[in-house]
């Protein structure tokens, strides 16, 4: 093998598939630490960083068959969790990330935030 083959057998990208990435996000919303995330995957910590901060694959949902039984969805925020939510979302936070962190859906946080 050349110097230039060696090159490019270290540096070998490795490309996440989408069905990874919902796994990634699922992992990443029950707390597990970045660094294992990443050596599972074989990719480099700063991928999984930016998935979490959503800067990438920020169109693909976490994988959310942990919760509800049909949609993988909660159905309603608890009265303190409403508070929460109202709480984060007037300091800055998207609503998405909002979906994100209570599992829930666009339409289930709105009514929250309506209330």
């Amino acid at each position: 093998m050349n110097q230039e083959e060696n090159i490019m057998v270290r540096h070998k990208v490795y490309q996440l598939k989408e069905t990874e990435v919902v796994e990634i996000k699922g992992r990443l919303l029950r707390g597990e630490s970045i660094l294992p995330i990443a050596k599972d995957y074989r990719v480099i910590p700063k991928v999984i960083r930016f998935i979490y901060e959503g800067k990438a694959w920020e169109r693909v949902p976490p994988s959310m068959k942990h919760r509800h039984r049909r949609r993988g969805l909660r159905q309603a925020l608890s009265p303190v969790e409403v508070e929460e939510a109202k709480d984060l979302y007037s300091q800055g936070l998207t609503k998405m990330d909002l979906c994100y962190h209570f599992v829930i859906s666009l339409n289930t946080l709105n009514l929250a935030l309506a209330s």
